[in-house]
């Protein structure tokens, strides 16, 4: 749980890879729908520092 909003596993990973210092690039390489539309859904997610040490 996040800003007080229930989020997936992969969220939450896609979430700390997208506010990582180096910016890697996020491959999803998949066709699901679901799956994509997870990821950019990642985005949305805002992860305190003490969230982030925490994982």
């Amino acid at each position: 749980m996040f800003d007080g909003k229930s989020c997936e596993i992969d969220q939450v990973v896609y979430a700390l890879l997208l506010i990582h210092p180096s910016s890697p690039t996020v491959a999803l390489s998949t066709g699901h729908f679901k799956r994509i539309e997870s990821a950019a859904a990642a985005k949305l997610l805002k992860l305190s520092r003490e969230q982030r040490y925490r994982i």
